[in-house]
């Protein structure tokens, strides 16, 4: 059987499952549950099923859901669409524009350009300066498939430069890229305006709690989980990928020289891109004593980026944006509300509060709970329904401080041992420079590391900031 059969059967599989898992949980008499909260709970699983199952793309799911909330009368139309009302969401709309502009103006490959040429011209450098724009572009570019196209491209250029052969079996070729898709998607979780799972989760926060969280107080919160997976990624790329020929320093100065010439002086477009994101970072960080939030500089930059005469983006540039992010964003967020509404997250939050050493009120127990339970359900559901899902059901259990169970979630959700468990570390495999037995192998290290990490930090760091 061919792979595009095996694929085909499990989407058909998936649909039917679905449809019999909602049939039988729609019909349910859940104790403790009203019928309006199982018929959401019905209609979740069976967004969720289909998610699993990759029967169709994420989006339509998650639009779907919200239809059924409202025709089956689950729910208001304000609660079944309630995504598309949310500030957060629209954050996200406009972060995409952002990164649009980022991409578009060439800034993007100027930065990364720039620091390349700043460090020692080695194997060891190149790593280092890899493992770095994996840092900075999730505080530039809120987009991780783009930032991870850029990157990819960027170390192609190099590799070819030094005629190096482009195969997952080189190790100098495997090494420079097998931990980008992943760690760009784990250093998302630093700056808030990183990582879309961020959005959701200090969406609900607020939604629920009433508890805002700035820019600033996010990074203040997160930037500590960034050294000891950067040193420990470096480390680990020159142990298990050294080279077993040395790298020419004059091939790799005549491709950066080359790479930097062909930018030429730097464009309208990008002075422009570089000063709105600059904007953005300024108001952002001085978010405790400016009269805007989050939100609002995000939504204002990004019309600045399409503004006629200030801005420079294109209906062409317009039409390009991945709104699919955004439409599933949306559903997957009206999905939560309305199991928050309805009462399924009260009833699957109390039901958790019967592990007893979850009434204990241990804030490191806790914690690694919700960290390991996070890391669980990745295996099943895409980053941001599992937030979305997930993030409702811990505040209403209120065993862990709100702004903890916030910032929890999108951690633990974020590792990643798996290609298929995000989109940009599918992207990094297309380049045909890493294989996947590279990415898992990887991934289970960065994992182990990220746990190890968090039991530090819930003990240490976390426990003073967030108890």
């Amino acid at each position: 059987m061919t792979k595009d059969n095996k694929s085909t059967l499990q989407k058909i599989a998936g649909f039917f499952l679905g449809i019999i898992v909602f049939g039988v949980v729609w019909n349910l008499n859940i104790e403790g549950l009203n019928i309006k909260g199982i018929h959401a709970t019905a209609i979740a699983l069976l967004t969720a099923v289909w998610w699993i199952f990759m029967v169709m793309p994420p989006m339509i799911p998650a639009l779907l859901a919200c239809v059924l909330f409202f025709v089956t009368n689950t729910a208001s139309p304000a609660q079944a669409f309630a995504g598309f009302y949310n500030p957060t969401i629209w954050l996200l709309f406009f972060a995409l524009v952002m990164a649009k502009g980022v991409e578009a103006s060439g800034l993007g490959k100027r930065i990364a350009i720039f620091i390349l040429d700043k460090v020692p011209l080695s194997y060891n450098g190149l790593v280092a300066a890899f493992i770095l724009l994996c840092l900075i572009f999730p505080f530039i570019i809120p987009s991780a498939a783009a930032a991870v196209a850029l990157i990819m491209a960027l170390a192609v250029g190099i590799l070819d430069a030094l005629d190096i052969e482009r195969s997952p079996n080189n190790k100098i070729c495997a090494g420079l890229t097998c931990f980008i898709g992943i760690l760009l998607l784990t250093f998302g979780r630093v700056p808030l305006t990183g990582s879309l799972p961020n959005y959701i989760a200090v969406g609900f926060l607020n939604e629920m709690e009433g508890i805002s969280i700035g820019w600033m107080e996010w990074l203040s919160n997160m930037w500590i989980i960034f050294p000891l997976p950067a040193l420990a990624t470096y480390f680990y790329v020159l142990h298990f990928y050294k080279p077993d020929k040395d790298l020419s320093p004059v091939a790799m100065q005549q491709q950066i020289r080359k790479s930097k010439e062909n930018l030429g002086p730097m464009t309208i477009q990008e002075k422009k891109a570089g000063l709105f994101v600059g904007l953005a970072m300024v108001l952002w960080a001085a978010d405790a004593i400016i009269p805007l939030n989050t939100n609002q500089v995000g939504i204002l930059i990004g019309i600045l980026f399409l503004l006629p005469y200030i801005g420079f983006l294109t209906m062409k540039d317009f039409n390009n944006m991945s709104l699919v992010t955004f439409f599933f964003a949306g559903g997957s967020f009206s999905i939560g509300k309305v199991l928050t509404d309805t009462g399924f997250a009260a009833w699957a939050g109390s039901s958790l509060l019967k592990f007893d050493f979850l009434n204990e009120g241990n804030f490191f127990i806790s914690g690694m709970f919700i960290l390991l339970f996070a890391f669980v359900l990745h295996f099943l559901l895409e980053t941001l329904g599992e937030v979305s899902l997930l993030t409702p059901i811990v505040l209403k259990a209120g065993f862990l401080p709100a702004k903890a169970a916030c910032l929890l979630i999108p951690y633990g959700a974020g590792m990643y041992l798996f290609p298929y468990q995000g989109s940009p570390i599918v992207l990094s495999l297309g380049f045909n420079t890493t294989g996947w037995k590279d990415i898992v192998r990887y991934g289970c290290f960065l994992t182990v590391v990220s746990l190890l990490q968090g039991a530090v930090f819930l003990l240490t760091y976390w426990s003073w900031r967030l108890m």
